[in-house]
């Protein structure tokens, strides 16, 4: 999402690149989230199994 805006040399284009950045990450975090209950069923890849270190994770745990 950082990539998405032109970037140029200026503090405001640096700040808003961040922001956009930090929005991709939580957008990736939220999906994850979303997608949480049937990586487990079907034994996928999910950023929150290696977060919380266990693949036996339920999304009441993934809020803790």
């Amino acid at each position: 999402m950082e990539e998405s805006f032109h970037t140029d040399s200026s503090e405001k284009s640096a700040k808003a690149r961040d922001v956009f950045f930090q929005v991709g990450k939580w957008i990736y975090i939220m999906d994850a989230f979303d997608d949480l209950n049937g990586d487990i069923r079907k034994k996928r890849f999910n950023l929150l199994f290696s977060l919380h270190g266990s693949e036996s994770i339920t999304k009441e745990e993934a809020y803790e």
